[in-house]
């Protein structure tokens, strides 16, 4: 992954080594805290082969969409650990004032919706950090 390597880490997780999928539907507000307690930081992608690495990841039978750490702020999306978005997969993106949380799509691309919406989420720290 990015820069460093990272390793996904969530309590209750499907683990396929190193990343871990959260498979506990969570609304998006509140990820970041749930994150953060575990030495972590929702996702953030910044190349393809990150991006298709996390759909494999995402792959399991009866799941669907994933939260990932894209918001909206200011007039722009940024990633909510503070790295650039220099990457982006956007497909049918919604209006962002009202739609300010993004996802990683069991289809193709990311989308935005609401951050009450209630979906799986991946959270990744750098090895060594937890």
């Amino acid at each position: 992954m990015h820069g460093q390597e990272r390793k996904a880490v969530c309590m209750e997780c499907e683990y396929k080594d190193p990343s871990a999928l959260c498979n506990r539907p969570e609304d998006g507000s509140d990820l970041q805290d749930y994150c953060l307690d575990l030495g972590a930081s929702l996702v953030s992608i910044h190349s393809r082969a990150e991006n298709l690495y996390l759909k494999d990841l995402m792959n399991v039978p009866g799941h669907s969409d994933v939260w990932i750490g894209a918001f909206y702020l200011q007039s722009r999306w940024r990633w909510i650990d503070n790295s650039g978005m220099y990457y982006s997969d956007w497909i049918g993106l919604s209006t962002p004032t009202s739609a300010s949380c993004g996802y990683l799509r069991s289809t193709k691309g990311w989308a935005n919706s609401v951050c009450s919406t209630n979906r799986r989420f991946i959270c990744v720290a750098k090895f060594g950090s937890c």
